[in-house]
């Protein structure tokens, strides 16, 4: 079954706070000796999805893929080839300078790096208060106890404000780019890799503390990450790209138990196994990396990599078909779902 649009919340009939469709970002590869572009690295190339109110939107993929463009695009760090981006029921890939000053406090983001984002030579009194001076959201007789709230809501003493970043460790250097991301009250937060610069015991803090704000203050995210068990932890939803593009999407559970693209068991099958009884199962491992995969000129962006690739997949580009769960794969179509059936492959 051919996917006839986006996936339309199930619990609710809240329109989506978050619809991209079509959305591409190029980047220009070469250019000639007069300056003519020669070609574009498509990093994000017809993405289409949406994020329901209070949902997190999980989205995985091997570096270089494009998912870490996808956020900055959306947030306005990346400039949008074509395509749409609707906030909130505003259109913003049309907005004005001064409508997009008065939407950007909505959408706040958290970086990889806890360091890079955070300015060295300013005390983290002055990092907090600078978004809150800059938008007008307090007055500046409240904006001190405004502080001392963000400090407090992510597990941080109120004594912190005056010292600088490099005084902090990497858990509470992110602690502080989540309360500079909560300090304008927004209702989309796009989580760019939160804890993959992090040890595995202050990741599990910082998920949980995702986690307890998104209850508390009614949070959506769209959580960035590589680590599949981190974002099958905090998401409802996961997308998979791969070259710019979905290969899939659908509920998480029902992606890690039942993964229907092959790059998405591909990506499963290259976890680590803790059980030493499970590792002498068959796993399907790709050789190669995504910036070594030349993406082809027609067909499937995944057939140079594939191991179920046919001529049709050479041929032309598979759109996502299924209904809840779908994927970007001919084997959903029934004439070549009996062909694999009869060759042993299973779906």
């Amino acid at each position: 079954m051919k996917a006839m649009g986006m996936i339309k919340n199930k619990f609710t009939e809240e329109e989506p706070l978050l619809k991209v469709e079509q959305l591409k970002t190029y980047y220009p590869l070469k250019r000639s000796f007069l300056g003519k572009t020669k070609g574009y690295l498509k990093a994000v190339d017809g993405v289409d999805f949406d994020i329901f109110p209070s949902e997190t939107l999980g989205v995985v993929g091997e570096s270089g893929c494009g998912k870490s463009t996808l956020g900055r695009t959306i947030i306005g760090l990346e400039k949008a080839r074509s395509g749409r981006i609707i906030f909130d029921g505003t259109e913003i890939t049309s907005c004005s300078s001064r409508e997009l000053f008065d939407i950007r406090p909505k959408i706040q983001m958290i970086f990889q790096d806890p360091y890079s984002f955070l300015n060295p030579y300013h005390r983290i009194r002055e990092i907090l208060a600078e978004p809150l001076l800059v938008h007008h959201i307090l007055p500046k007789t409240e904006i001190e106890k405004e502080i001392d709230r963000l400090l407090d809501s992510v597990g941080l003493p109120k004594n912190c404000k005056d010292r600088y970043p490099n005084e902090f460790s990497g858990g509470q250097r992110q602690r502080i780019g989540i309360a500079r991301a909560l300090a304008l009250r927004p209702k989309l937060i796009i989580c760019d890799e939160p804890v993959s610069a992090l040890d595995v015991s202050i990741q599990a803090q910082i998920l949980n503390l995702l986690k307890d704000l998104q209850e508390s203050m009614n949070l959506t995210y769209l959580f960035i990450a590589h680590g599949l068990e981190a974002v099958r932890y905090v998401s409802r939803r996961i997308v998979v790209m791969y070259l710019g593009s979905v290969v899939e999407i659908g509920p998480a559970d029902a992606v890690f138990e039942n993964p229907l693209h092959p790059y998405t068991q591909a990506l499963l099958d290259a976890q680590p196994v803790p059980d030493p009884h499970q590792r002498h199962k068959k796993r399907y491992i790709l050789e190669d990396s995504v910036e070594e995969s030349v993406q082809p000129e027609s067909g499937c962006r995944f057939q140079n990599r594939c191991r179920f690739v046919k001529d049709k997949c050479r041929e032309s580009a598979p759109e996502l078909f299924g209904a809840e769960h779908l994927a970007a794969c001919f084997r959903f179509e029934p004439s070549l779902e009996k062909q694999l059936n009869a060759e042993g492959h299973t779906l």
